[in-house]
């Protein structure tokens, strides 16, 4: 385990937190909402050194282990999102006078799990395939027709919709 970094997962994670004695040790795990381990945190023993996570969850896994001689190691910790749920797309068409004014789309994307630097969305992808590394865009078209606006997470969660303009 590295030091916080961090990443955004959308599956069941497997972490393996390893350490390095000449003889046996017990390593174990706690997992926090922040960085800071309070007194009382529950320490788990982690068999062969590996966790599964698979529910969503957003927090900090901290790993430490104790050799035969009760020498502890320093405690790694690293930030964790599990995120399953797709970013939200919304497009808003903007009134026009008459049929024969192009259409201004006004495509916004929201995210419910965002942690600074980890998660979030990555933009919105626009029909003509450019990726805005926004979290709004607005999108004018001049022809009737279907269009397709993309969105993702971090967590590689993806949302697409459609909108046909007649």
């Amino acid at each position: 385990m590295g030091s916080l970094g961090g990443q955004a997962y959308n599956e069941q994670v497997k972490v393996t937190i390893v350490a390095t004695d000449p003889g046996p040790v017990t390593i174990y795990y706690c997992v926090t909402p922040g960085a800071e381990i309070p007194e009382d945190a529950n320490w788990l023993e982690a068999p062969d050194g590996i966790v599964y996570f698979d529910t969503e969850m957003t927090g900090v896994i901290h790993g430490k282990a104790v050799d035969i001689a009760y020498n502890w190691s320093n405690t790694m910790s690293r930030a964790l999102i599990l995120d399953r749920a797709p970013p939200i797309l919304t497009i808003e068409l903007e009134p026009r006078e008459n049929d024969f004014e192009p259409v201004i789309m006004k495509v916004l994307t929201t995210d419910d799990t965002t942690v600074a630097g980890i998660s979030g969305v990555v933009g919105i992808t626009t029909p003509d395939g450019q990726l805005v590394q926004q979290d709004y865009v607005e999108y004018t078209v001049k022809q009737n027709g279907s269009y397709t606006f993309k969105t993702a997470d971090y967590a590689g969660n993806e949302t697409e919709e459609v909108i046909t303009i007649d």
